[in-house]
């Protein structure tokens, strides 16, 4: 099982140490997670464009509701919600290491 209580994910800059820690952790580009997060949400938990379709993005890595909870399924994220970022950045890690960074918009910017 994976803890996180000792993150206190209201301040950004503890999101991306979480986002460059995890993305270690996982063999994954902390460089790319770390772009992608900034140029989507500039690391804000509670960022919501209501402008993307379906409802908005949300959340550090402003997932659109479908795909976060497909990919919280997908990767067996136990009473997944949208707005948790631990679970918002381990599934962006575990996308990013499924090369999956098409997802985002940001990645082609990065």
């Amino acid at each position: 099982m994976f803890k996180v209580s000792a993150w206190n994910f209201n301040d950004p800059r503890v999101v991306e140490d979480y986002i460059l820690y995890v993305s270690h952790k996982e063999g994954v580009s902390a460089q790319l997670a770390w772009n992608i997060a900034k140029c989507e949400s500039k690391f804000n938990p509670l960022a919501h464009n209501t402008n993307d379709p379906n409802g908005g993005s949300k959340g550090v890595f402003q997932f659109q509701t479908k795909t976060f909870y497909g990919f919280a399924e997908k990767y067996g994220i136990e009473n997944p919600d949208i707005w948790n970022v631990a679970q918002q950045v381990r599934i962006a890690i575990q996308m990013l290491k499924n090369n999956l960074a098409f997802h985002w918009t940001c990645s082609k910017v990065v």
